[in-house]
């Protein structure tokens, strides 16, 4: 997504497009991998 700020108030946008599935992809595997490390974390602290 392309924005602008048209005024103080105001934010335009120029340009937006659908996400790939590849984006898709790497976001759920980034939220595994973030939460599989924070379990990890939790899990050796206590």
């Amino acid at each position: 997504m392309i924005v602008r700020y048209a005024s103080a108030k105001t934010i335009e946008c120029v340009f937006a497009e659908h996400r790939s599935i590849v984006y898709e992809t790497f976001a759920e595997v980034m939220l595994d991998r973030l939460l599989n490390e924070s379990n990890k974390s939790s899990d050796a602290g206590g």
